[in-house]
């Protein structure tokens, strides 16, 4: 059996991971509609197993490990980003890049795309501090700047005031 998810044009419902025999497969499938009782379309799943740049690859922009505005438009320098991200992290300029989207699967989207035992945030060596410290805004430091008008510290909170 493969999960797999369908559309109904009619009514515009979704089903998502409806068990198929492998021996008829989707697109063989009849998959009825709970609620207007029509036939239903297989959704194909479309993700990392496309093309590296072919018609399945949309490409996107974002920011690579260095903070960087870059056009992705490949698989293939989508995973040199990531690459490249590991490497200054191995130099202590940074944390790993992963685009989950192309490295888990829908099964495990929770878990991490690094290392199972990969601690995001973790304290930077004691090299990076010294090198990259003196930037750094410590979190005890009074921030400069006072609120705007008619905002004191009775009233900043996000939550609603009786």
């Amino acid at each position: 059996m493969a999960l797999h998810d369908f559309h109904c044009s009619p009514c515009n419902y979704v089903a998502v991971d409806v068990n198929v025999p492998i021996a008829i497969g989707a697109v063989a499938a009849y998959v009825q509609c709970p609620h207007c009782k029509g036939r239903m379309d297989w959704i194909p799943q479309v993700g990392r197993m496309d093309a590296a740049n072919g018609p399945g690859f949309v490409g996107f922009d974002c920011y690579d490990g260095k903070n960087q505005k870059v056009h992705v438009s490949s698989l293939k320098q989508l995973r040199a980003i990531e690459k490249q991200s590991e490497v200054d992290h191995r130099n202590g300029e940074g944390q790993p890049l992963v685009f989950r989207a192309f490295s888990n699967t829908r099964s495990q989207m929770d878990q991490s795309a690094l290392h199972p035992t990969f601690n995001g945030g973790e304290a930077p060596t004691k090299a990076a501090a010294h090198r990259f410290g003196s930037s750094l805004v410590k979190s005890s430091e009074e921030l400069p700047g006072e609120y705007g008008p008619g905002v004191s510290d009775d009233n900043t909170s996000a939550l609603p005031i009786d």
